[in-house]
């Protein structure tokens, strides 16, 4: 079989995340998207649950007709405003379910307590459905049976999304692929030759769990001296530890025992900070993802491309469209394609994954040289996914998706709408669109963390994540500024 890609998605199309996942696995049926990134595996991307719950709504503006999606209940009023905005239209299923937040001993985040094929389990659910989720594992598996879905068939999880495994030498030759300069730190002499290559780096290194989500479990490290890469492993350590005791996960020292610099399946990442290879006064550096679909025919489909936003820590907040917004050339968008096909080949042969797929990376250039080099790849949809298709849906080429906190929790559509302002945030037909994004702009909500339990019962939140149309990118930062003056922030509080 003869490996390529697709240019499919440089013209008009209708991707989703059910719909998509079924094509690229051949599978014929009506999807029902579990988007959940809290998962009952500690071998998972680790998500913090209290952060990253809420994300399973995410789903909801992005569904096609002959999609079904089960999430957790909707802040009051967004269904409407998803149907009114043209969003969600006839022929979309939406199965919500509520968590019971008075018989909780917990917390009332995270697994299962806030898990849509959990909470599904107190009703019938009826049809006949394929279970399409961002994770594989038996216990996800076994919900779905017990609820008479079918399931595709992925491989486990914990196998596609392992990132340190693309970074092994046989590996990353054999694909072709390139990745940042850098080390899988398996044992203490790992961490020496790490010490020995990143010496009087100026700008320090970074190191990494490879089941880290989001920017969480990443640290920079100053140097790379001994003592800053072990106080970064112990950090990296201690928080993982706290996050098997808050979910309850057994077998915290089996899994990363004390004597051992890494957990033993699942090796710390040290690599340089880009800008080391930037050279001053004439290079710049674009940190991006590209969004690929693989498929069983051995073909991969390029999707978007993005630049993404992340804070000095390396905490992700969003993403902006690539190729309009910086004017990518021909050469290096041919380039971006075919890395990204490299990477796509990788998990069709070793892991065997068909489907949606985001892989980060980094182009540095220097004067005329230009580098690309993979960070990582996500073997599942992820946010920038929902921001492709929300755009796709708007046809809409400019835009900013983004989390977003507010002094105001968000108890209904109508707190949005009052503070966002009618201008840029009430319900317009999606044939009035373009015209809108073009004048005043848009702003659409594409997911709250405030939680709506059983009987009526809410734990408010102002945290939220949203997507920003303007006609171009300078139009789009300004509707964030004055998002700004109305007391919106776009980087999580610390105080």
């Amino acid at each position: 079989m003869v490996f390529g890609f697709s240019r499919r998605s440089d013209a008009k199309s209708e991707h989703a995340i059910g719909l998509s996942t079924l094509r690229a696995n051949g599978i014929e049926g009506k999807p029902l998207v579990v988007y959940s990134f809290v998962t009952p595996e500690h071998r998972l991307p680790v998500a913090d649950p209290a952060g990253d719950w809420y994300l399973n709504t995410a789903i909801v503006p992005t569904l096609r007709p002959g999609e079904s999606a089960l999430v957790t209940k909707l802040l009051p009023g967004l269904e409407n405003y998803y149907h009114l905005m043209g969003l969600l239209r006839k022929g979309t299923e939406l199965i919500q379910v509520e968590p019971n937040l008075g018989s909780n001993t917990r917390s009332p985040f995270g697994y299962a307590a806030t898990d849509p094929l959990v909470l599904a389990e107190r009703r019938h659910i009826n049809g006949k459905y394929v279970l399409v989720s961002p994770f594989s594992t038996n216990t996800i598996n076994s919900h779905a049976r017990r609820l008479g879905i079918q399931t595709i068939g992925f491989p486990d999880s914990t196998l596609t999304n392992n990132k340190a495994l693309i970074r092994e030498k046989e590996i990353a030759e054999k694909y072709g692929i390139r990745t940042l300069p850098g080390f899988i730190t398996y044992d203490y002499d790992d961490v020496k030759q790490a010490e020995r290559k990143f010496s009087g780096t100026p700008h320090g290194i970074w190191m990494k769990l490879p089941v880290g989500s989001g920017g969480d479990y990443v640290m920079h490290l100053h140097d790379a001296s001994k003592a800053e890469i072990y106080s970064g492993r112990n950090r990296i350590r201690h928080l993982l530890a706290e996050h098997f005791r808050r979910e309850k996960f057994e077998g915290f020292e089996g899994f990363w025992p004390q004597n051992m610099f890494s957990p033993k399946d699942f090796p710390l990442i040290i690599e340089t900070d880009v800008r080391n290879l930037v050279e001053p006064g004439i290079g710049k550096v674009i940190n991006g993802s590209t969004q690929i679909i693989t498929n069983t025919n051995g073909t991969a489909e390029v999707g978007m491309m993005s630049q993404q936003i992340t804070t000095k820590e390396g905490i992700y907040i969003g993403n902006i469209p690539l190729i309009r917004e910086y004017q990518i050339n021909s050469h290096v968008k041919l380039l971006l394609e075919e890395e990204a096909t490299k990477v796509g080949r990788y998990n069709i042969e070793v892991n065997g994954y068909h489907g949606i797929q985001g892989i980060d990376w980094f182009l540095v250039y220097n004067g005329k040289n230009i580098q690309y080099f993979l960070t990582e790849l996500n073997s599942r949809p992820t946010i920038a996914t929902i921001a492709w298709m929300v755009s796709e849906k708007l046809e809409a080429d400019s835009w900013v998706i983004t989390n977003a906190y507010t002094t105001k929790p968000m108890t209904s559509i109508d707190d949005f709408i009052s503070l966002v302002g009618d201008k840029l945030a009430s319900p317009t037909s999606i044939y009035d669109t373009k015209e809108r994004i073009a004048g005043e702009g848009l702003v659409v909500p594409i997911a709250f963390r405030t939680l709506i339990g059983a009987n009526g019962k809410t734990i408010p939140s102002t945290d939220m994540k949203i997507q920003v149309f303007g006609s171009d990118i300078g139009h789009c930062h300004r509707i964030l500024n004055s998002l700004e003056e109305k007391g919106i922030i776009f980087t999580e509080r610390r105080d």
